[in-house]
C-alpha cells in the first residue's frame, strides 16, 4: 500500500493506492488554510451504499490476500489441486452489462471459497445491492463446481441458491457456465485474472 499527499490548487488530496487490488482512492481532506471542505451532505441511503461498497471491496481484497497466503501446494498452478482458479477475476455480464469481481481462495481442505460482487443483480429484482458466496470442489475433469452459490440480496431482502461451474480456458481466462440455472439460463461469462 502506498500513501501520498499532493497539494493541488490549494486542495490537499490524499491518494491511497492498493497495488495488490489495483485500487486507488483519493480523499479530499482540507484546503491549504486547513479549513474543511464545504460539501453537500449525503442522504442516509447514499451513505449506506458507500459503506456497503467499501465493505465488499475490503472483504474481496482481504480474501485475495488470504488466498495468496494460504496457497502452498494449491497455489493455482496446473500442478496443484486447484488448477489456476485461486485469485481475483473480473469480467462483464453479457446479460445486463454489470461489472463482476470474483475472488477464489483456498480453504486448505481441498475446497475453494468463491465470493462474487457485481454492480447489478438481475436475480435481486434488478437491484445493485447484494453479494454471492459458495464453496466448491475441483473435479477430476478440472471444473470448479459450486453446488450452492448463494445470492444474498439486500433490496429486496432475500436469498437465492444457484449452481455454478467454472472452467479454465486455454487462453488463461475463466469461464462461468450458468447453463444449469433456471430457464431462461443466462449467458456464459468470461473472466480475466487480475491478481493471484
Amino acid at each position: 500500500m502506498s500513501l501520498k499527499n499532493v497539494n493541488i490548487f490549494n486542495y490537499k488530496v490524499v491518494f491511497i493506492c492498493l497495488r495488490h487490488a489495483g485500487l486507488c482512492l483519493s480523499l479530499k481532506s482540507s484546503d491549504a488554510m486547513g479549513a474543511p471542505f464545504n460539501h453537500q451532505p449525503q442522504s442516509g441511503e447514499q451513505v449506506m451504499k458507500n459503506i456497503l461498497l467499501m465493505a465488499v471491496t475490503l472483504f474481496m481484497l482481504a480474501a485475495s490476500i488470504t488466498s495468496q497466503a494460504g496457497e502452498g501446494t494449491t497455489n493455482g498452478t496446473d500442478t496443484g489441486t486447484t488448477p489456476g482458479f485461486v485469485g481475483l477475476w473480473e469480467g462483464v455480464d453479457p446479460e445486463d452489462g454489470s461489472h463482476i469481481m470474483i475472488s477464489i481462495s483456498s480453504n486448505n481442505g481441498g475446497t475453494l471459497k468463491v465470493l462474487l460482487y457485481a454492480t447489478f443483480f438481475t436475480v435481486c429484482d434488478d437491484s445493485d445491492r447484494g453479494f454471492v458466496q459458495g464453496t466448491g470442489n475441483v473435479s477430476t475433469e478440472g471444473a470448479l463446481t459450486v453446488n450452492e452459490f448463494i445470492v444474498t440480496c439486500f433490496e429486496p431482502s432475500k436469498t437465492v441458491t444457484l449452481p455454478a461451474t467454472f472452467t479454465r480456458n486455454p487462453d488463461g481466462t475463466l469461464k462461468w457456465d450458468r447453463s444449469a440455472e433456471p430457464a431462461p439460463a443466462p449467458p456464459t461469462v468470461i473472466l480475466h485474472k487480475t491478481s493471484n
